[in-house]
């Protein structure tokens, strides 16, 4: 049984084959060439290890620098001082592209941590980096170009906050802001 399954498949192989070399040799039969192109669009992907999606809240306090103050204040999110540095994560970029593309991120403060008082005149001003790269606010926005393709599992980049100074009229307290990325290609 196995044995007459196999010259059936043999014999229809065969006939295939015979079929195929009677067609090309009959006159008047056209040859026709198949061209297939495979097109893979631009992927570019961003992901942020220190929020799910990408929208991250950041929170900071302002302390009045005695122990207890700073303690219990450290629950609120990072020390807010002078010429300090904080560092939110790590933020991944995948791209398959050779040209270039901007990261936007937009501040829901433009550009300031705002005592969760909402006091007037009390906004402490950052500039923020991206992959070493820093970048002034504005107008709500921190901009950052860059190009090529990364890595098959992408390029991470140190994503931070940094404050040159502090308001004199900043008040002791806890601050915040949101910041929105985005990823596009230019």
């Amino acid at each position: 049984m196995a044995r007459s399954r196999i010259y059936l498949a043999l014999a229809a192989l065969a006939f295939v084959a015979v079929t195929g070399i009677h067609a090309q040799t009959q006159s008047g039969t056209k040859s026709a060439s198949i061209q297939i192109v495979a097109v893979v669009p631009t992927m570019l992907k961003l992901s942020l290890d220190f929020c799910a999606g990408a929208v991250a809240q950041v929170k900071a306090f302002l302390s009045s620098k005695t122990p207890e103050t700073v303690k219990s204040a450290a629950s609120s999110g990072f020390e807010i001082k002078e010429n300090s540095v904080m560092e939110l994560g790590d933020a991944r970029i995948f791209s398959n592209t050779t040209g270039s593309y901007s990261v936007d991120v937009y501040s829901a403060n433009g550009g300031s941590l705002r005592n969760e008082s909402n006091s007037a005149g009390s906004d402490i001003p950052y500039s923020l980096s991206f992959g070493g790269i820093s970048a002034k606010n504005r107008d709500g926005a921190f901009s950052f170009q860059t190009r090529g393709k990364s890595q098959m599992d992408g390029s991470t980049m140190k994503v931070a906050l940094a404050i040159a100074s502090v308001p004199s009229a900043a008040l002791v307290g806890r601050y915040s802001d949101q910041l929105m990325f985005s990823l596009s290609a230019n």
